[in-house]
């Protein structure tokens, strides 16, 4: 049971690590044809950021955590 727990804890931190990085890289960038001052550009660019944010978070959390439920529940032993 241990060795299964550390493998889940390594390849989760694989997992998160590689979303992490494709997170930085597809990161929202403003146009060079608009105006970083304008309230409503501002506000668009917020509520996309929010969003990468929230999306990458969810793709990096969920996965492990799902596997780590089916695991416990499948390797849980019955009292006799």
């Amino acid at each position: 049971m241990r060795v299964l727990f550390w493998l889940w804890a390594l390849a989760s931190l694989c997992w998160i690590a590689a979303v992490g990085y494709d997170c930085v890289r597809t990161w929202p960038r403003l146009s060079l044809d608009l105006s970083p001052g304008d309230p409503g550009t501002q506000a668009a660019y917020d509520a996309a950021l929010s969003w990468h944010l929230f999306g990458y978070g969810a793709i990096a959390v969920v996965p492990p955590l799902v596997i780590l439920i089916v695991a416990q529940f499948f390797t849980h032993r019955q009292p006799d």
